[in-house]
């Protein structure tokens, strides 16, 4: 039956007080986030196209294993389902319990008998997975200082201003950058994926460095445009098929793997290439305004997974890390970042 089956829907049982609506926005989003990460892995079945995952209150979330799709088949699913539930209203006060009884009959409980070697390795690797997901931490970040209604007005990319945000923020904490990932859909083509944007530019780079010299304001929007324009002009290229990182690790595979050569071409070893595919900062973001928030773990130890999205009215960031002070201060300067740069297109 489940070999068969295109998602699974869970349905958790939640400590109530994670859920408290006397909590803060923060606090219960960085619990749901958790859970439909990786907090639970006791009912999920990750080899599916999809985990539904519904809380005890109701919210309902998304879970994905990577490797068939990305987030452009999970933002459809959601806007579907949000079209068909309001356009067609099929679950109702006037027929719920008669769809509640004939529903009834079609569920099935499936009992499983365990013997003794089996529920020793069932706890042995609980254990295992708890103490790793222990590693992991989670916190958000969501105001309305930035906004794309504001952005629209300063003929800004929204997206380019969220990633300069992301990379100021790491700036202000190391003093240098990194390298960083932005996914771009290349769905537009059969078959495609992604390709890969590189935020970090001249261009951004120019700007970042300039806050910390200068109180020219005039310089500081004309090198936020310029940043803007670039990033936008990285976008385009990669949607379209002009990007480079796929098409070096399609050669790489092919003579790795397709012709088993020993020695790789000098590129993949040069240190430059292994720096650029350390992905210290990987991003990536979905808009719907049927999506609350979208997130994944960080792709190296000292690094970070940044979900982010931004609407007409606010801003947000979902961020993973290994690293839980760090993280702390990752928010910190993102919220300072972000505020800093609102100023900027204000003036």
């Amino acid at each position: 039956m489940d070999r068969y089956s295109i998602e699974e829907i869970f349905r958790d049982d939640d400590d109530p007080s994670k859920l408290s609506k006397s909590l803060s926005k923060a606090q219960r989003s960085e619990y749901i986030s958790g859970k439909y990460l990786c907090n639970n892995a006791s009912n999920r079945w990750y080899d599916k196209s999809f985990n539904m995952i519904m809380l005890s209150d109701g919210t309902l979330g998304l879970h994905c294993e990577h490797a068939w799709g990305d987030g452009v088949a999970l933002l459809r699913f959601c806007n579907d389902i949000h079209k068909d539930v309001n356009e067609h209203g099929k679950i109702n006060s006037s027929n719920y319990q008669l769809i509640k009884s004939s529903t009834h009959d079609c569920i099935e409980k499936l009992e499983f008998n365990l013997n003794d070697k089996l529920i020793n390795e069932y706890h042995m690797s609980k254990k295992n997975y708890d103490e790793f997901i222990s590693k992991l931490n989670v916190n958000i970040y969501q105001e309305s200082v930035l906004s794309k209604n504001l952005l629209k007005k300063s003929a800004l990319s929204p997206d380019a201003i969220m990633q300069l945000g992301i990379q100021m923020s790491y700036y202000k904490m190391h003093h240098r950058f990194v390298s960083t990932y932005e996914s771009c859909s290349t769905a537009v083509y059969k078959h495609g994926r992604t390709e890969t944007i590189r935020p970090v530019t001249n261009e951004t780079k120019h700007f970042i460095e300039t806050l910390t010299k200068s109180n020219d304001e005039n310089l500081k929007k004309t090198l936020l445009k310029k940043s803007s324009d670039k990033h936008q002009q990285l976008i385009k290229e990669a949607a379209t098929g002009e990007g480079f990182d796929r098409h070096l690790f399609a050669l790489k595979y092919l003579q790795q793997i397709e012709n088993q050569e020993k020695n790789l071409h000098p590129i993949y070893t040069d240190k430059s290439y292994q720096l650029m595919n350390h992905t210290i900062l990987s991003t990536s973001t979905v808009a719907s305004k049927h999506i609350a928030a979208g997130g994944f773990g960080p792709v190296v130890n000292d690094g970070y997974g940044i979900g982010y999205l931004i609407d007409d009215d606010q801003c947000g960031l979902l961020v993973t890390s290994y690293m839980k002070n760090e993280l702390t201060d990752f928010i910190q300067a993102a919220n300072e970042s972000y505020k800093e740069l609102a100023n900027i297109i204000r003036e």
